[in-house]
């Protein structure tokens, strides 16, 4: 069908063939005579009309002068503006809306503490808010689609709330489930995870999260891995993001090496692997050292455009010693988990790793502001872009950027990589049209999203950033001159005439219509959750129970902390016996808990119990109950069973569970 026979046929509203299927209705919207920004072949098409149906893109065709045109029920002049595609921001944490300007001045790990000190305090409705206003800002700042680290999931109905707040505005994308911060059996890992891909539907995925190696031990971790491949789910995870994280894994490691007799309880594949990373010397005190180091090692690889190095220069830098630091990929590699993998920061790799990342075609997602942001280091974007491994964009969260605007991460991201090679030319390839991919589809491929976003072609969603010209920010555009540059340079988000989302205008003029309520449901969240940190908060809840919710699947995990009240009353109302579960986790981070992880990482990596776990199995018999109490701040819990009371000692941070077992119990 040409171009002139296609318009005539939408204009009269009779079928036209959209891969492979009937669709007998006008355009819901056109954007006429509008100049498109084709990513993939790096050019602009002036003088183009954008047909929408069904929140995707129906067709792409020149601007007719004379002639019919296809009616739709809401026609946008374009004339002055720029169609680009919707940005795919690949890491976020919309809930760190809550924590935005915490701790602005703090390290990663300094950061981490007080930032998450409000993030056990998060109800559901507390989450959807938070996810709402983030997600209201990220569509201000260009994204459409996002991969959201959904790392408050310290209870069951929080990672629901933000894929179903995603789901109101029109966000596709990813939502990763932290393993480490679900207190479950594996069974029941694995009950929510697949309940969880199902509510997901094609236009979202579930990521695992496994867990940092610098962090979490490694047999959870391990077993996050497995977890994660063993249901088909992409995996990501912060690696490499800043020095004290590399010391961090290999104090780890060495700790596990001393539980495990010097590793004689492993076998001998993994004596091998993980011996070698705890033999080695430990890394310099000085970030700076390491960091010209590193530099060092680049010099001497790499001849920057005139800036020859002397002979005495080259033997200088030879006295540095080489930057080597422990490499959690290598043991990443050997688990399997880099096919695919999206490597979150990244800021610190060899150039081993780099390969290595190459090999699997893992995506890396740079995450420039929330680098400087907690002086993490410079991300070396060109040794990735040489070595072929796909580099995304991402903002990050809230509390370690304080914005959540791609525009403001592309800018960021083009101008540092100039600062850390200190040479115009050595970046010269990291062109405007480089950073624009890698906002966008490098972004929509790792997200497992390439064939519906990332890109202004047909059968896409239509995911439109519509840039007006007449903006200061947009302005001189001078055709192919300078454009992509003032893409990536110049244009913010306040020159965003409208953003459009599966086809849904979202925002336009620069304004949500429901801004205002969105910041208010936010502040009101984060007062609520600030003055839990700091006072604690009542769990008080009457649970009616049956039988069949072992089958069903019901279970409830929080965190709690020693100022928090528990009054909790569960009662078998159902016609027969029933099994409860309750276990407290005795760890903040309960899905690290040995009970938590499947018997086949237990096995490769043996762990115990923390001193603070312990679960009962509880049969209540029709109209029998069970009571948890614990006043603010009291030592002990009274935990109130049939055959009578006891006591258990409070731990300072850790997570309850409660579930109907069906066959499923804690160890």
């Amino acid at each position: 069908m040409s171009q002139n026979s296609l318009l005539a046929a939408l204009a009269i509203g009779v079928a036209v063939i959209l891969g492979g299927t009937q669709a007998r209705a006008a355009p819901d919207l056109v954007i006429r005579n509008v100049t498109v920004t084709d990513v993939r072949k790096s050019q602009f098409l002036t003088k183009q009309d954008i047909l929408v149906q069904g929140g995707r893109i129906i067709a792409i065709v020149p601007t007719r002068p004379t002639g019919p045109t296809p009616a739709a029920a809401r026609e946008i002049d374009g004339t002055n503006l720029v169609a680009l595609p919707g940005f795919v921001n690949t890491h976020t944490h919309l809930w760190q809306h809550v924590a935005r300007s915490i701790a602005p001045t703090s390290s990663l790990q300094q950061w981490a503490g007080l930032v998450y000190r409000s993030a056990h305090y998060a109800d559901g409705a507390d989450v959807r808010a938070l996810t709402d206003a983030a997600a209201g800002e990220a569509l201000l700042g260009g994204t459409t689609t996002l991969v959201d680290f959904a790392s408050i999931n310290f209870r069951e109905d929080a990672t629901p709330a933000v894929l179903a707040a995603l789901k109101d505005n029109n966000i596709d994308g990813g939502v990763v489930w932290w393993r480490q911060a679900a207190f479950l059996p594996p069974a029941l890992h694995e009950r929510q995870l697949a309940a969880l891909s199902a509510a997901a539907g094609p236009k979202h995925r579930i990521f695992m999260g496994f867990g940092p190696l610098s962090f979490m031990s490694l047999p959870s971790v391990y077993d996050g891995v497995i977890t994660g491949r063993r249901m088909g789910l992409p995996l990501t995870e912060h690696e490499m993001e800043n020095l004290a994280e590399a010391r961090d894994f290999q104090k780890k490691l060495a700790d596990y090496w001393a539980e495990t007799g010097g590793g004689e309880a492993l076998s001998a594949h993994d004596q091998r692997l993980l011996g070698a990373i705890v033999s080695r010397p430990p890394l310099s005190a000085s970030n700076g050292y390491l960091e010209m180091a590193r530099r060092a090692a680049w010099l001497r690889a790499n001849t920057v455009p005139n800036q020859p190095l002397t002979p005495v220069e080259q033997q200088a830098l030879g006295a540095l010693a080489d930057f080597d630091p422990p490499r959690p990929f290598a043991l990443l590699e050997d688990w399997g988990a880099l096919d695919g993998f999206l490597s979150i920061h990244s800021v610190w790799p060899t150039a081993a790793d780099v390969a290595l990342l190459a090999k699997h075609r893992a995506a890396v997602s740079h995450n420039p502001e929330s680098n400087m942001y907690l002086s993490s280091g410079v991300s070396p974007i060109l040794a990735y872009a040489k070595a072929g491994v796909p580099v995304t964009l991402g903002t990050d969260g809230a509390a370690s950027n304080d914005r959540i605007s791609m525009f403001d991460a592309l800018r960021t991201a083009a101008l540092l990589q100039k600062v850390g090679t200190l040479s115009a030319e050595t970046t010269a390839g990291l062109d405007a049209w480089f950073w624009l991919r890698a906002a966008t589809l490098n972004g929509a491929e790792a997200a497992g999203l390439g064939a519906s976003a990332g890109s202004l072609e047909r059968g896409k969603d239509a995911d439109i950033l519509l840039v007006d010209r007449r903006s200061l920010g947009a302005t001189p555009m001078l055709a192919e001159r300078n454009m992509a540059d003032m893409l990536v340079n110049s244009v913010s988000g306040r020159d965003l005439a409208f953003v459009i989302a599966n086809g849904v205008v979202m925002a336009e003029g620069g304004r949500l219509k429901d801004e205002a309520a969105r910041a208010a449901r936010l502040q009101a969240a984060a007062e609520r959750m600030w003055r839990g940190a700091e006072n604690g908060a009542p769990w008080r809840e009457t649970m009616a129970l049956r039988p069949e919710m072992g089958g069903k699947g019901w279970w409830r995990y929080r965190s709690v902390r020693p100022k928090d009240t528990i009054d909790l009353h569960l009662r078998n109302e159902g016609g027969s016996p029933l099994r409860l579960v309750l276990a407290f986790s005795g760890s903040t981070f309960g899905g690290q808990t040995a009970p938590a992880l499947s018997a086949e990482a237990l096995t490769r990596y043996p762990l115990k119990p923390p001193a603070g776990y312990r679960a009962w199995t509880v049969e209540l018999l029709p109209g029998q109950g069970v009571a948890v109490r614990r006043g603010a701040g009291e030592p002990d819990y009274v935990i109130d069973l049939p055959s009578g009371s006891v006591r258990r000692k409070s731990v300072n941070s850790e997570q309850l569970l409660l579930y109907v077992a069906d066959g499923v119990t804690m160890p």
